[in-house]
């Protein structure tokens, strides 16, 4: 053993040193080669406070507590299991873990350049990056600001306010469309006179056309005309328009004001497949019909309207069927045939007329020729003229006139005063038989005064 003045120092043995000087303090093995005497393992005291371990390796085979300021240099955990461990503050410069138990995190928040999670509000905060699968099923891209589901080839993106859904269309095996068919976003509805401003609302758009219907009642629209409606619901094609179907229990339109004159209120009503055998008061469809039901029924763009009294007026024409009228005071045959005005029995009806008269230009004739008067006075001599009503009127409604007996066949009536119909008269025919006659009559007078 030796001493000096500022050091102190012991070799217990050949490999064990304890040095102890006025400011450190050292006690462990050493090489003991005579020379260096380096410590291999051991405690160091330094002047400034800092307690040194030395050694290969360090083994903590105990329960372990570890005050504030632990510094940790760098660390490499291959599988680390602490079952007690308090440490007040650490930094860890540098660490390789293994295996570690999420559940034992406790902390508030985990932040990162790019990423900011805090377990305590459960808010996730991204700066940049995706979110995404292996296969891209689920995308969540931030930097492009959008999400998307992909399943199956088709797609829903949600991005800049829109849904787009997107899914390819097959014809033989070949790709022909994958562009989305159909997308909803926001829009502004156009000014109108009875819209205010700024009117924003949902804008709905498919690729070529849409279609809403009920499941097993689809294809609205591609078989009108084909057979009994079996679709229901609405297709909507700029090729083959808009089409509304409801089988064969029908549609009902309804909309606007209460119509009055009903024990209950109701708005003007069309009923297409209405059942006319449950009456006009009800809406109840599956039948073979069409109503409507409004005050005032009017087809602007044919000048054309129905009042609740159901009078109607068309400002410039009409026609059904064979029949029309126009603004020029004109009834229009069709094909030229003659009118005939009839009654709820289809019997004739009398016409009530200020004056009737008869087209009589030459222009419009053809096969002109006289007619001698003695002719015409024999035939208006030979033809029998009755007394008579209809049936159906009083009797005191005296007609008198030649008759076309289709009964009996006795009743003469000369051929050319039939109607192309030969069942009636020409009445104007008959004039020109009655004038004649009367010359007949005149040139017998005349003769008769000459002696």
């Amino acid at each position: 053993m030796t001493y000096e003045q500022s050091a102190w120092s012991q070799v217990v043995s050949s490999a064990t040193l304890l040095n102890i000087f006025h400011d450190s303090w050292s006690l462990g093995t050493s090489t003991n080669d005579g020379i260096t005497k380096q410590l291999i393992t051991g405690i160091n005291g330094q002047p400034d406070g800092t307690l040194t371990l030395h050694g290969k390796s360090l083994i903590l085979d105990s329960d372990t507590v570890i005050g504030k300021n632990f510094i940790i240099e760098s660390a490499n955990i291959a599988n680390g299991a602490i079952g007690t461990v308090q440490i007040d503050e650490a930094a860890i410069t540098s660490a390789k873990i293994a295996s570690i138990d999420a559940r034992k995190i406790t902390t508030g928040q985990l932040l990162g350049a790019n990423l900011n999670i805090d377990l305590d509000s459960g808010n996730v905060f991204f700066q940049k990056g995706r979110i995404y699968d292996s296969q891209t099923r689920v995308d969540i891209n931030i930097d492009q600001a959008y999400v998307r589901t992909t399943n199956g080839g088709g797609s829903a993106t949600l991005q800049n306010g829109r849904l787009l859904l997107t899914g390819p269309v097959y014809n033989n095996g070949q790709t022909i469309d994958s562009n989305p068919y159909f997308s909803v976003s926001a829009s502004l509805l156009p000014t109108f006179a009875n819209q205010p401003d700024g009117a924003v609302g949902s804008l709905l758009q498919s690729k070529d056309f849409s279609e809403i219907s009920v499941s097993g009642h689809g294809s609205i629209g591609f078989l009108a005309n084909m057979a009994a409606e079996k679709g229901a619901g609405i297709g909507i094609s700029a090729v083959t328009g808009t089409y509304i179907a409801g089988n064969d229990q029908g549609v009902i339109l309804s909309g606007g004001k209460d119509i009055g004159g009903m024990a209950f209120a109701e708005s003007p009503n069309f009923v297409v497949g209405y059942d006319d055998s449950k009456g006009v008061d009800g809406k109840d469809v599956g039948g073979n019909s069409i109503l409507a039901r409004a005050n005032n029924f009017v087809v602007a763009a044919n000048n054309f309207s129905v009042d609740k009294n159901g009078n109607g007026k068309v400002s410039n024409g009409f026609f059904a069927r064979n029949i029309g009228t126009n603004g020029y005071h004109t009834i229009t045959s069709q094909d030229n045939g003659r009118l005939y005005f009839s009654g709820g029995n289809s019997n004739l009806i009398d016409i009530s007329v200020k004056t009737v008269s008869q087209s009589s230009l030459v222009s419009l004739k053809e096969n002109i020729r006289n007619i001698d008067p003695e002719y015409a006075l024999a035939e208006v001599l030979k033809s029998d003229v009755k007394q008579y009503n209809f049936i159906g009127e009083r009797k005191d409604n005296i007609r008198v006139s030649p008759m076309i007996d289709d009964v009996d066949h006795e009743l003469y009536i000369p051929k050319d005063w039939l109607a192309e119909d030969g069942k009636s008269v020409e009445n104007y025919t008959i004039t020109g038989y009655l004038i004649q006659s009367i010359k007949a009559l005149q040139q017998q007078i005349k003769e008769l005064e000459q002696g």
